[in-house]
This record gives structure tokens, C-alpha cells and sequence, in this order.
């Protein structure tokens, strides 16, 4: 059995390069926890890359307001970590925002935790402001498929499908399911121009997830 989850979602911000930095107003120019194990080795694997799921569901009477703080202060995050890529939800999910991260490994990721902590600009300037803003925050770190590699939106808007899979613990269905995902992207692909950016299973969060 799987269940699956499927959110549209709208570009808003791009990842952050080695030699552009992130500008204020890219965002509005753009406009259009759970702490179970995987069983999986790949937890314990620090030489791949850690990717980290962060959905906040913000107030909708704060969302305009969020995403102009977002807007005029991730700028500050993003010297920290690398951004794959930020969006918002327009399907299968309201008033959410939905970004991905990329690690080094977890110790990386405990490191840049640790720094925001100290870091009081953004604490004032952005952390403060957002939290009563905030009805609820998910997170969920993951590893790329082994089949998979990471690719990046090549710029800011446009629709993006974030599909989620909860499978079953004997990992019989990862080449199956690495053939109907390549067979969805190719499918797609025939219809509008498209790519896949990434295939990922969960190592924090909910388990056994893709």
C-alpha cells in the first residue's frame, strides 16, 4: 500500500549561487517535529548530501506579511546553507510555503543551526517577527535516491508538483518506483516543457517516505 500527496506549488525565490546573491524584492517580483528513525543505513552515511523539507503554514491574515519579511531578509539564510529552491502552495495545501535546503551532512546541519542561533540580526530583523505568524512547521531531512541527482529551478516562478509516497519498510518497491517516476517525468515531459529536480527518501520525519 502508499498513500500519496500532491501539492502544487509556485516558484518564488531561486537558489543561491556562488555568484549571484540572493536581491531584495525577488520574492514579490516573483509573486504569481517529528523525530522518527529511518531504517534505512543512509542516516548514518555523513559523506552525501543531507536535504532538509521545511513547510511552514502561516495565518492568512499574515501570509502577504510573511512573505515581504521572506522577501526582504532570506538573504541572510542563504549565507548560511544552500537554498535548492522556495515556493508556494496553490494545491493540497493553503497559506503554506514550502522550501528545501542542502546540507553537507547532518553535523553541517547542526553547525548552521547553531550560527542562526547567534546570529542577532536575523533573530530580530526576521525569526522574532515570523513566529506569531506561524500556525504549524514540518520538517522532514532526507538523502537523494541513489538513482537520482540533484538539479535546481533555473529561474524564480512557475508550477512545480511535490509528490509524496509513504511505502512499505521491506524497500521492495525502490526500483519500481524509480521506473514509474522516470516514466511520469518522461510522460510529462511530451506534454509541456519539464524536469525532475529530485527524488528523495526520509531519514527524519516520517519514514519510508519519497
Amino acid at each position: 500500500m502508499q498513500r500519496s500527496l500532491l501539492r502544487l506549488t509556485t516558484s518564488l525565490l531561486v537558489q543561491q549561487t556562488k555568484t549571484s546573491a540572493f536581491k531584495k524584492g525577488q520574492l514579490a517580483s516573483s509573486f504569481v517535529a517529528n523525530r522518527k528513525l529511518s531504517t534505512t543505513p543512509a542516516v548514518h552515511d555523513g559523506d552525501r548530501k543531507l536535504y532538509e523539507l521545511r513547510t511552514y503554514s502561516i495565518r492568512p491574515d499574515c501570509f502577504g506579511d510573511f512573505l515581504k519579511l521572506s522577501d526582504d531578509n532570506m538573504h541572510m539564510r542563504m549565507e548560511h546553507s544552500k537554498l535548492i529552491g522556495y515556493w508556494r502552495t496553490e494545491l493540497g495545501g493553503i497559506n503554506e510555503v514550502v522550501h528545501i535546503w542542502e546540507y553537507d551532512n547532518f553535523s553541517h546541519r547542526a553547525t548552521v543551526r547553531q550560527a542562526l542561533a547567534k546570529d542577532p540580526e536575523w533573530a530580530s530583523k526576521y525569526f522574532s517577527k515570523i513566529l506569531p505568524m506561524l500556525v504549524k512547521q514540518e520538517n522532514v531531512a532526507m538523502h537523494l535516491m541513489p538513482w537520482s541527482e540533484q538539479k535546481v529551478p533555473s529561474k524564480a516562478g512557475g508550477v512545480y508538483e511535490l509528490r509524496s509516497y509513504l511505502m512499505t519498510a521491506d524497500q521492495q518497491w525502490q526500483d519500481p518506483l524509480r521506473r514509474v517516476i522516470q516514466g511520469i517525468a518522461a510522460e510529462k515531459a511530451k506534454v509541456v516543457p519539464c524536469e525532475l529536480l529530485g527524488v528523495y527518501q526520509s531519514e527524519f520525519g516520517e519514514y519510508n517516505k519519497e
